[in-house]
């Protein structure tokens, strides 16, 4: 390993004089200008007072504790929640439930999702826990970003865009159905955490 690997990884000289800027950190960060639209606010507040490993796939990039007290979470809380920038020609819209409960079968089986994502424990950990989505993410920015990941996702990713509705005319409603069954599912699997979550914020 080069000896500036760690450094670069970690992005210490994008912050620190006296070290090369990182080449990789903001192809490893979340973009936060649609943050507001991405993100549960509860878990945004908990995330940034105890940040903690999401992605798997990022090397040793990772999120600093700063040590933030309750008003600064609070504060740049306050401030991503405000950020609703969406790449060009995407659009979120709101999604109704389906209650079918087939939701692990289609991710595991059908689409295999868990050949990258963990999900229950069960999968590669080569990537986001999926269990974590419920909690984390907004489930009409979740629905939109797996129905068309590519505008979110650097040139050469592994997530394969299973559901663009646009491409597929044959199988519209199947694809329509099965996409709502999974939003569905991994808004569940967690819904105890995010009302924590929430709990712990609305203080």
């Amino acid at each position: 390993m080069p000896e500036n690997a760690l450094a670069n990884e970690l992005g210490c000289g994008n912050c620190h004089s006296g070290v090369t800027q990182s080449e990789v950190i903001k192809t490893h960060a979340p973009d936060l200008s649609y943050a507001g639209s991405k993100y549960n606010a509860a878990f945004l507040f908990d995330y940034l007072k105890s940040p903690y490993s999401v992605r798997h796939n990022i090397g040793k990039s990772r999120m600093p504790d700063f040590g933030f007290s309750d008003n600064e979470a609070m504060a740049l809380t306050l401030y991503l929640i405000k950020q609703s920038t969406l790449p060009k020609s995407v659009q979120i819209s709101e999604i109704n439930f389906n209650r079918d409960n087939n939701g692990f079968e289609l991710l595991h089986n059908t689409y295999q999702c868990t050949k990258c994502h963990q999900l229950n424990d069960v999968g590669e950990s080569e990537s986001t826990d999926l269990t974590q989505a419920g909690f984390r993410l907004n489930v009409e920015w979740m629905s939109n970003f797996i129905q068309n990941p590519d505008p979110y996702l650097p040139k050469g990713s592994a997530m394969p865009n299973f559901f663009n509705l646009k491409k597929v005319h044959d199988q519209n409603q199947l694809t329509a159905k099965d996409l709502k069954t999974i939003v569905s599912y991994l808004s569940r699997t967690s819904s105890d955490k995010r009302q924590a979550l929430e709990l712990e914020f609305g203080k």
